[in-house]
């Protein structure tokens, strides 16, 4: 009885003993830098290399945390395509336009992880589209200094097979780009450089006075019909709020119909509605109805006569008063 509790023990006391030694070893993959934060003080100072590591976890569970960071970059391809200028003009097959395609690796030091960690919490998508847009922002600033004319066609293709030369200014402006960043170019590679020929963009252009006018009536045409749709859309709107208004106006007052319809009726009839209400609507200056005719014909009277008035001499003439104007034998 005594030797089974002995092998139990001591099977316990190994596995346990695994166990602790299984959970202080940590794993770091190639191409990798470990970040090390410690549960109780944080962030490390020391980044741990590619392999394995002993770590004392004090039988503290969960004391570390591991984040692998990826450092060496799979190749990366950056394509640059440039259109000349009137190129929407003369061109709709892609031939008048400056293509660059670079393939490059690139790694992360452990700045940069810090940096990045710190910005963006290390997340690897972002960090790669970051590089590859701030690639292209360095050529396309580069290519517009090379190429300010249709003169310069001519020589820009020297003139990027240079820029691309081993230690020339693209890695030097590399290195101005993510100095701050950390991010080292450990290779490149000049794939394609296409420049259109000189002869045939000056052919296609030399007419170009016509392309441009011819564009520029295109355009106005356009934008006249986009602006005339506008104004409809406007007008209609216009109208559907104001029938809205209308609607919501005698929800609150169903009278007010009435005296909308007298309005339409007779257009010279004013209506002044204070205080808009069931009961309170005033009307004023609404014109008197016309008086009804009789049907039964009515007598004539013939005007009364009126006498002439007596004239100042001839009142002299009158006898007086209380006498008779006949004269008695």
């Amino acid at each position: 009885m005594g030797s089974i509790f002995k092998k139990f023990f001591q099977i316990l006391f190994f596995a346990s003993l695994a166990l602790i030694l299984y959970q202080n070893i940590i794993s770091i993959p190639a191409n990798h830098l470990g970040l090390l934060i410690d549960k109780t003080t944080g962030l490390q100072n020391e980044f741990l290399k590619p392999g394995y590591h002993w770590l004392t976890t004090s039988f503290v569970p969960g004391k570390w945390r591991i984040i692998p960071f990826k450092i060496k970059s799979d190749s990366t391809q950056i394509v640059i395509n440039r259109p000349l200028q009137f190129n929407n003009l003369i061109d709709a097959t892609g031939k008048m336009n400056i293509e660059i395609e670079l393939m490059l690796r690139y790694e992360l030091t452990e700045s940069s992880i810090r940096y990045f960690w710190t910005e963006w919490d290390y997340d690897y998508k972002r960090i790669h589209s970051h590089i590859k847009d701030k690639v292209k922002n360095l050529l396309l600033y580069r290519l517009t200094e090379l190429y300010q004319n249709k003169k310069d066609l001519l020589s820009l293709q020297i003139k990027l097979q240079k820029y691309f030369e081993p230690n020339g200014n693209f890695q030097k402006e590399w290195n101005e780009t993510f100095e701050a960043e950390g991010v080292l170019l450990t290779r490149f590679d000049p794939l394609r450089i296409s420049i259109p020929d000189y002869d045939e963009y000056e052919l296609l252009t030399s007419n170009i006075t016509k392309l441009v006018n011819s564009y520029q009536n295109s355009m106005m045409t356009e934008l006249d019909a986009r602006v005339a749709l506008k104004n409809r859309e406007l007008s209609d709107q216009a109208d559907i709020e104001k029938a809205e208004k209308f609607m919501h106006l005698i929800e609150k007052n169903p009278d007010i119909i009435k005296y909308y319809q007298i309005e339409k009726l007779n257009p010279k009839a004013s209506v002044i509605i204070n205080g808009i209400s069931n009961d309170n609507i005033l009307q004023q200056n609404l014109p008197a109805p016309a008086p009804q005719q009789s049907s039964v014909p009515l007598k004539s009277t013939p005007p009364k006569s009126e006498k002439p008035a007596i004239t100042p001499e001839e009142r002299g003439k009158a006898p007086p008063i209380g006498k008779s104007a006949i004269n008695t034998p």
